[in-house]
């Protein structure tokens, strides 16, 4: 069996190390959650030994009543980073002051009912470990593998913490008929590895979102939010797998805004800047969730379509240009009038490179720039250009 005060010693230095590389994190980049967590590690550290005092005194205001209110802040440090990560504009640590002053009151109440004192910590842990796997589990930015280690270690230690609270309650009842001086030294045991492995993971959360960001980056263009080009070709990656049926309808869309270079030379590069992203939202409206929307560069877009026969890429394709050609755009109280021409083509055969078809639905869009802009045109593969509008509206 693993030696408890060994064990002691290690998590205390580990602690100790995961606590000081932590707060190093947060004294370069100035996250808070980090800092939570640092202190979170210190402080469980300092549990350890206040704890390891009562083999040594017998001093139940330090050796139960503070080590035990020291365990409900190290848990509350945790949620409050966690918090911190996946909720940085409503993380108030003033929201814990009502539970830390309920659990001071109640544990200092219960000094001389250590039974009393243990059950009320175990109970008031568990429903923070618990509100932290609702925290992880529940948020879309904490989908990495490390959150989900972490969600499940969580889990797991609160479940630990429910048996030892029934373990306590039945021996309060003398409802179990043997001592539970054997159980309750493995559940202290469990306790400490699964806290320092949490502690653990902490520092592997920085990291991931990091690698997180940078992949965004890459495949998100900064100004707009859509897809970006390499975006695009992983996303036609990404359907062609998930695909079985490679005969499905697909339609794509080159997008232009007409006269774009107007619109900077009069307005300023700044609004030009603001119309495409006010374009890049219009048309992220329009579109369905699976659809595809990507900056392709300067004031072009790209638009995949994944299931979309002909008849409904004519549809489409005049909504979105009409939604633009109607939808004022505003910068500075000036009213710039900005439309869009616009090509497109749909394949119904087997589709081995979306490069070919955004070549094609390009030459929709220069035959709609040269019969007047402001208007959609769909390429058929027999070099014949069948307009989907002939006027502007």
């Amino acid at each position: 069996m693993i030696h408890l005060p060994t064990l002691i010693g290690v998590s205390f230095l580990i602690n100790m190390m995961i606590g000081g590389f932590l707060f190093a994190l947060y004294w370069m980049k100035h996250q808070k959650s980090f800092l939570y967590w640092s202190l979170s590690c210190w402080l469980f550290a300092a549990a350890e030994l206040t704890a390891s005092l009562r083999v040594f005194i017998d001093f139940a205001v330090v050796t139960v009543a503070i080590a035990d209110f020291m365990i409900i802040l190290v848990n509350v440090l945790v949620v409050q980073g966690i918090r911190c990560y996946v909720q940085p504009q409503k993380a108030h640590f003033k929201m814990f002051a009502p539970l830390l002053l309920i659990s001071a009151l109640a544990l200092a109440g219960s000094l001389h009912v250590p039974d009393l004192a243990q059950f009320i910590t175990t109970i008031i842990v568990c429903g923070l470990l618990f509100y932290s796997v609702n925290l992880l589990g529940g948020n879309h930015q904490a989908t990495n593998q490390p959150s989900k280690i972490l969600v499940a270690l969580l889990s797991i230690h609160g479940l630990v913490m429910l048996l030892q609270a029934s373990i306590i309650a039945l021996h309060s009842f003398n409802v179990l008929a043997q001592s539970t001086s054997n159980v309750m030294p493995v559940i202290l045991l469990i306790h400490i590895m699964l806290a320092t492995c949490t502690a653990l993971f902490f520092p592997l959360l920085f990291f991931m979102r990091n690698e997180d960001h940078l992949v965004g980056l890459a495949s998100y263009d900064p100004l707009t939010g859509v897809f970006n080009r390499r975006g695009f070709f992983d996303q036609w990656q990404i359907l062609s797998k998930r695909t079985h049926d490679k005969s499905c309808h697909l339609s794509v869309m080159m997008i232009d805004i007409d006269h774009f270079k107007h619109v900077n030379d009069k307005y300023g590069h700044e609004a030009g800047d603001a119309a495409l992203k006010w374009l890049a939202d219009l048309l992220a409206h329009e579109l369905r969730e699976n659809d595809v929307l990507a900056r392709m560069g300067g004031e072009e877009f790209a638009v995949m379509l994944p299931g979309c026969e002909s008849s409904q890429a004519e549809i489409v394709a005049e909504r979105l240009r009409n939604c633009i050609f109607k939808t004022r755009f505003v910068y500075l109280n000036q009213v710039i009038p900005i439309t869009i021409s616009l090509g497109f083509i749909t394949e119904d055969q087997p589709i081995t490179d979306i490069k070919g078809l955004l070549v094609q639905a390009d030459k929709g869009l220069y035959k709609a720039k040269d019969l007047g802009r402001n208007r959609a045109m769909r390429y058929h593969s027999g070099l014949d250009h069948t307009p989907t509008t002939w006027t502007t509206t």
